[in-house]
């Protein structure tokens, strides 16, 4: 892991080969701009916590490892959903070359050209990241420091696809399960939360067109790991009808173990009302009852004494599917659906049985993500795939 005592040099680029013995001396460097001349600007302050939940897991030269940096937005009720992913991929040894990314993603329904999704790759020696204060560029296409993130990806077609705004800060960190979960091998993904429930500012353009972003909801999270889970299943949402500053957060996730997928494991977070109601235990989130399909999750989840009741549903015509891969090249698909429905109840047990405390709704406000081996046939749209560019 990079620590303060050991950080990534600012300027230094990565590589996938702890073994390459580097540029020659005669060769001619590649023109490319620094960290300092990438995020230019101050960052606006972020928390020692932030940063050490964003900071970089991989250590150069480290195989068999994928990180990613996203950010999701709602401009509210019949509005768009955006998604922007910073990326890098490196896979076992042997297995070919890393790379890092930038993803960008649309779905406003008012727009009939999306969803659109686009990913632009470059190789790994193009990422940079530094520790304090937490930064990560891919090339010269795009940058994150924690507070505001920037970039561009055209796909083949010349579809183009660009961001700019910032994150105001968010009410501290979520980790979604301990880390040491991940250390001691029991997932092989990890993932927290360093800005669940944000507000932003700028803009997105696809185009020619051009969506202004004034203190729309935003979510930014990290994950990192060596393998994505057998079967998972992600919603977020900040932006429910009778509660803007409400917060629902669940992954639902299923691995597999010595040839078996095991039964799923289900984390919730819901912030309402001045209260805040948690499952991030192994014991908790094996004990909710949960279901999940193509374009859909429901579930009942006990949180002392408190009983929360959710489904989150995504039309697949709103909906875009992206191949994914592990580091050692299996194929995954990602289906997601920027604009989802959601509704959430809350309810307090008394005396024999539970009295609804509180009724939420989000019309197309959520985010659902699911996670497969398999494709679901009856979503077309599928992420644009754009080579790097060159000279």
């Amino acid at each position: 892991m990079v620590t303060e005592s050991n950080p990534i040099p600012q300027d230094h680029p990565a590589t996938s080969d702890p073994g390459s013995p580097g540029p020659a001396a005669d060769a001619e460097p590649a023109p490319r701009k620094g960290l300092a001349q990438l995020l230019p600007d101050a960052p606006v302050a972020t928390s020692g916590a932030e940063e050490l939940a964003n900071r970089l897991r991989w250590t150069s030269g480290q195989l068999n490892h994928y990180e990613v940096w996203y950010i999701t937005l709602s401009e509210g009720p019949g509005g768009a959903g955006f998604w922007f992913r910073y990326t890098i991929h490196v896979p076992p040894s042997g297995s070919g070359p890393g790379v890092c990314s930038l993803w960008g993603f649309i779905c406003d329904p008012a727009v009939s050209e999306t969803p659109v999704g686009v990913r632009q790759s470059w190789p790994l020696e193009s990422f940079q990241a530094r520790t304090s204060p937490f930064g990560v560029a891919v090339g010269d296409a795009g940058s994150f420091d924690g507070r505001r993130a920037r970039g561009e990806v055209t796909a083949p077609g010349g579809r183009r696809i660009a961001w700019d705004f910032e994150l105001s800060a968010s009410e501290g960190v979520h980790h979604h399960f301990s880390e040491a979960w991940h250390r001691w091998g029991v997932a092989k993904t990890c993932v927290n939360s360093p800005n669940l429930a944000a507000r932003a500012d700028g803009w997105v353009r696809l185009g020619e067109r051009e969506w202004l972003l004034r203190g729309v909801s935003a979510d930014q999270s990290h994950v990192f790991g060596s393998r994505h889970a057998w079967h998972w299943v992600w919603s977020h949402c900040h932006g429910f009808e009778e509660d803007r500053d409400a917060v629902f957060e669940v992954v639902r996730g299923r691995i597999r173990k010595l040839g078996m997928v095991l039964p799923p494991a289900t984390l919730l977070l819901l912030r309402q009302g001045g209260s805040s109601h948690c499952i991030d235990g192994l014991w908790g989130a094996v004990r909710v009852n949960s279901s999940a399909e193509h374009g859909r999750l429901w579930l009942e989840a006990q949180a002392g004494n408190h009983l929360i009741r959710a489904e989150v549903t995504a039309p697949p015509e709103r909906t875009i599917v992206a191949p994914y891969h592990d580091p050692n090249g299996t194929e995954l698909w990602c289906h997601s659906c920027l604009t989802a429905d959601a509704s959430v109840e809350v309810c307090r047990r008394v005396g024999g049985g539970y009295e609804t405390l509180a009724r939420l709704t989000a019309n197309g406000t959520a985010t659902l993500e699911v996670g497969s081996r398999d494709r679901d046939p009856r979503v077309e749209r599928e992420l644009e795939v754009a080579p790097a560019p060159t000279g």
